[in-house]
């Protein structure tokens, strides 16, 4: 449950704001002092005409080499036509992907697996609005989000229209999902 979730993750540590991540009963990384924006540091447009896929894809290469952060998606229709894979290999480290402001939409234009997180110890997914091809309710030839063999992984405050969301019960334990 949530509750149980929250306490694993360590997720109301009064002074933090939620921002610390644990992993094994060990405070993993601050987020709070690794945010990095997709648009002035990795040059994602967010316009729905620019393809970010390369530029997510170095985003997420880079949290990984640090050992894990907070991505921050701007305001606007961030659009993605291709596959992004995180792979931690075990190491150390959790993601975090995060909208600005309530406005971050990401429009899948292709991909079967769009972002894909592999052996990443923890993912949050907070605040943003995931689009598929617009009038069409269920395109579950896309999946936007994809996790295996993550250790634990939070969805919340997020849309998904015209899409698919793949967590196979073997990849991920614990699982929350709070989006509409």
């Amino acid at each position: 449950d949530s509750v149980a979730l929250n306490a694993l993750l360590d997720l109301d540590t009064p002074g933090l704001d939620g921002q610390k991540l644990m992993f094994r009963d060990e405070v993993i990384i601050n987020v709070l002092e690794t945010y990095r924006r997709l648009d002035t540091e990795f040059g994602v447009v967010a316009d729905d005409t620019a393809n970010n896929a390369a530029a997510i894809q170095t985003a997420l290469n880079a949290v990984r080499d640090s050992n894990g952060g907070t991505l921050v998606f701007p305001n606007g229709i961030t659009k993605i036509n291709g596959d992004i894979v995180t792979n931690f290999n075990g190491e150390r480290g959790a993601v975090k992907l995060l909208g600005d402001g309530g406005n971050s939409i990401i429009h899948i234009a292709g991909g079967a697996e769009v972002i894909r997180f592999q052996n990443v110890p923890q993912v949050i997914v907070d605040g943003l609005t995931f689009l598929g091809t617009p009038g069409n309710v269920y395109d579950f030839t896309k999946n936007v989000l994809f996790f295996a063999v993550v250790e634990s992984a939070i969805v919340r405050n997020c849309r998904f229209l015209g899409l698919a969301v793949n967590a196979p019960e073997d990849a991920v334990s614990p699982f929350l999902f709070n989006g509409t």
